[in-house]
This record gives structure tokens, sequence and C-alpha cells, in this order.
């Protein structure tokens, strides 16, 4: 009896979302009506394709259809099809910026941020999407001290990208240090000194991973993460620790 509920709560549920989906459209010159669910919207071309309630397809010009109707058309590509149509990218970008040589170790200073080559593979613009980052990285622990696990976050936006284009985005650098000891031969009197630096205070920081979020008019319809196996917990807070 308790799989047959469930069977028929799900069902129900089936039921009621499909119904939210369909809405009762006019034609351009008021006369007649027609209830149907969109499945696409092409502003390019000036055309849509709907499900009509009796299970049927149908494409035709969004001309055919009141100034309403082809208005909801947008703000219903922009809401739902963001997700399935705009396809992204992430590489990773280390530079470094500074090198300096100590009496016993040498001393590197890193940038590293991620690029996002975003592509809209839809037939319609979209605009004003919001891009929203979380950065995780390690500090490397140095003479017994632990490693430490930061997030750095931020934003950029998108304010509108054309079908069949590609648009580059850009995160804000994380600052790393790596720390390799000299041979003794190239430190300073050819004996590496046992202080500041020793043999066992290497120091590596690194980039473990990248959350990317996008939304739009403040709802998230798409995640990223890079690389592919990277697991991190998005935080809701307020970080910027890196930046």
């Amino acid at each position: 009896m308790k799989t047959l509920t469930t069977f028929l709560i799900t069902i129900s549920f089936i039921a009621v979302s499909a119904a939210a989906d369909i809405r009762e459209f006019t034609s351009a010159d008021g006369t007649k009506t027609l209830k149907a669910k969109v499945l696409d919207y092409s502003q390019d071309k000036g055309v849509v394709k709907m499900l009509r309630v009796d299970g049927k397809a149908m494409t035709f010009p969004v001309k055919a259809l009141s100034k309403e109707d082809g208005e909801y058309l947008k703000v219903w590509y922009q809401s739902t099809m963001a997700g399935r149509k705009l396809a992204v990218r992430i590489t990773d970008e280390e530079k470094k910026i500074s090198e300096k040589k100590t009496e016993n170790a040498r001393v590197s200073s890193y940038n590293s941020n991620f690029k996002f080559n975003v592509r809209n593979n839809g037939t319609s613009p979209f605009e004003n999407i919001e891009v929203k980052y979380q950065i995780f990285y390690m500090v490397d622990g140095v003479k017994g001290t632990k490693n430490q696990d930061l997030v750095a976050s931020g934003q950029t936006n998108i304010s509108s990208i054309f079908p069949r284009t590609d648009q580059n985005l850009t995160t804000e650098k994380v600052n790393l240090t790596k720390i390799r000891p000299l041979p003794a031969s190239q430190c300073t009197g050819g004996t590496c000194p046992n202080t500041k630096v020793s043999r066992a205070s290497s120091r590596t920081d690194r980039v473990k991973g990248i959350i990317a979020k996008f939304f739009k008019d403040g709802e998230e319809f798409k995640e990223v993460v890079y690389p592919s196996g990277f697991r991190g917990q998005w935080s809701s807070g307020n970080i910027s620790a890196g930046l």
C-alpha cells in the first residue's frame, strides 16, 4: 500500500509540474487561443515550437501571437534554455611574477587564475548573466605547521552573448609561493646554513580547483566544476582570502 501511495503521489507531482508549464496563448488579432507548452524558441528566426495539450507538436511564426506572448517567449527562453544552450569550458593558468635567491633557497611568487570560455549554442542571445566563482587553494605548511586550505571568491558578468559566439572571462588571481632549497654548491660559502629556510622547509602552494555558478535574475541555472573530479564545498559566506 505504501508503494502504491508513493507511486500515485509521484504521478500527481508530474501532472502538476506539466500543467504548470501549460500557458494559454492568444493570436495576434485576439480572436483565437491555444493552450500549449513551449518546447523551443528562436528569436533570430522568429519561430516557436510548442506542444499542444492534445500531445501534438507544432512550429509557427512568433508574429502569429500577441505582443504579450512574444515578450513571454523572450523571458521563457532566458530563464529556461540558458542552462542547456550555454557551454562552458574552464582552463587554468599560472604565471611566475617574481623570483629571488636567499642564502640557501630560491623563493618564487606566482599568480594563478582560471579562464572561462562560454559559448552560446542557441539561436537567441542571452543577456545579463551573473557568474560567481570560488577558487580553492592550499598554502603549504612549513617548519611543522599545518597546511591551510583557503577559498577565494569573486564574480563577473556576461552582459550579452549572441548565438554561435564565444566570450572569454577571467577570474581574479590567487597569490602562491614556492620555496626550493638550493643545492649546497649554490649556497653562500658552499654550505647551506640551518637558518631562515632549511631543506625541511620546502613550500609549494597550489590551487586545487574551482566551482563556478551561473545565475539569471538571481536564479542559478548552471554549475561547472574544474577539474572534473574536484569535490569542493561551496561556501555561502563572504570569502575573499587570497585575491
